[in-house]
């Protein structure tokens, strides 16, 4: 499989996660990738990513379904990217069993060119919380 760009793997991020196939949406990514989640736990390979994902897919997230917003793409250098990725999901499960609320988020890819197109190197998903601002902690101070 083969990207001609960010903007195509965003696509298929979206494609692969509405699919519920983990193992898809790890093939997007370098061997040696690193996932960000949304709560914050670090994926730090292929295999790592496809695995968690899917055990999502197989629960929580089995009725979830994602659209793209909006993209973003920021060149960094001729072969490498960083691309934003507004993205909006419905469908997930809550731990009584009930359907969640919408969700909002951005996932960013830290795309990469090689000889058979682009590839994901890093991402790193974060919701979107109208209404909150970020306090720094006593812990977090100098």
């Amino acid at each position: 499989m083969s990207f001609d760009s960010p903007e195509a793997l965003g696509e298929a991020f979206i494609d692969r996660w509405n699919a519920n196939d983990g193992e898809g949406l790890g093939r997007l990514f370098d061997a040696d990738a690193r996932f960000v989640n949304v709560v914050g736990l670090i994926w730090r390979d292929r295999a790592a990513i496809a695995r968690n994902h899917q055990i999502a897919f197989d629960s929580f997230f089995k009725d979830a379904r994602g659209t793209i917003r909006r993209m973003e793409r920021h060149d960094l250098a001729d072969t490498v990217a960083a691309l934003h990725v507004h993205w909006r999901m419905t469908g997930q499960i809550e731990r009584d069993g009930r359907a969640g609320a919408p969700r909002r988020g951005i996932l960013l890819l830290v795309c990469r060119k090689g000889g058979d197109g682009w590839s994901i190197a890093v991402a790193q998903n974060t919701d979107l919380m109208p209404g909150h601002v970020t306090v720094p902690s006593p812990a977090a101070e100098g």
